[in-house]
């Protein structure tokens, strides 16, 4: 079991989700937080107890019901990660975080099987009222079971809000998740059409951006002149990338320090600069 659940090789929906991180995350790191993704394998406290099939020892072809198969036949999602010492690698977190496994790169992940059911999603029944019923068949992060035959299930969701066991040798839609820091703010202005921000496809959360706080301290100063410009010369991390692409072009460079250099003189009285 061990050997089987060590997390040593990459798996192919990380892989998708690294890469997705980057093209479309990496600018918004500095909002981001390392809150850990639970892929919880863990299994019954003897063999047979979930299903009659199950051995509960993880590995090769033995028929192996994880916890997810018994708390969808209860009906009873929880939150917390299991600390079992067979799971104690189910907590994804960041490299260097000091917490849970830290195998990831980057602070993305799926939702759980346990999440839908509370966000409402019903097992093995059609709830298409339910917000995260988009129109698409698509994959949690939490296994389901694998049997003798070679056959492996992780749950998912389809597009009437249905939870059930997904085979994975069927292709389903990726929906990443992030989590934001509990001292991120949102923007007063609602997304066009919305009365409020609710999290949906069509009213997204949008995030307060300070444009020129490069060093993320809530104000614009000369310090952040002097970061950006240390950034610009020797490389390294900035602490909010997008708040020092004050031209908002997609890019950090030398325009954006001469336009920080602006605000700071007064020459100009706003941030971002988009013309």
């Amino acid at each position: 079991y061990a050997l089987t659940h060590a997390n040593t090789n990459p798996s192919t929906m990380k892989t998708f989700l690294d890469n997705w991180y980057v093209n479309n995350l990496s600018s918004y790191s500095s909002y981001l937080a390392d809150a850990g993704f639970c892929n919880d394998r863990s299994v019954a406290p003897s063999a047979g107890l979930w299903h009659s099939g199950d051995t509960t020892l993880g590995y090769g072809k033995e028929n192996t019901y994880y916890g997810v198969y018994n708390r969808n036949n209860l009906n009873q999602p929880q939150f917390k990660c299991s600390n079992d010492e067979k799971v104690e690698n189910d907590l994804f977190t960041i490299q260097g975080s000091g917490n849970g496994n830290e195998k990831l790169e980057y602070p993305i992940g799926l939702l759980t099987a346990d999440e839908v059911v509370y966000a409402g999603g019903k097992i093995q029944k059609s709830n298409s009222t339910m917000y995260l019923a988009n129109g698409n068949d698509f994959w949690t992060m939490t296994p389901a079971f694998l049997q003798s035959n070679s056959i492996t299930a992780v749950i998912g969701v389809d597009s009437q809000g249905k939870v059930g066991n997904f085979l994975t040798s069927v292709s389903y839609a990726v929906r990443p998740v992030i989590n934001l820091k509990g001292d991120v703010k949102l923007s007063n202005d609602n997304p066009s059409g919305c009365t409020k921000q609710d999290g949906t496809e069509e009213c997204p959360y949008i995030i307060n951006t300070i444009y020129g706080d490069v060093n993320n301290d809530g104000v614009v100063n000369y310090s952040d002149i002097t970061k950006l410009n240390a950034y610009l010369n020797n490389g390294g991390a900035l602490l909010n990338e997008a708040a020092a692409d004050v031209n908002v072009d997609g890019v950090i460079n030398q325009t954006d320090l001469d336009i920080l250099y602006d605000y700071y003189r007064k020459n100009i009285t706003s941030l971002p600069v988009t013309e």
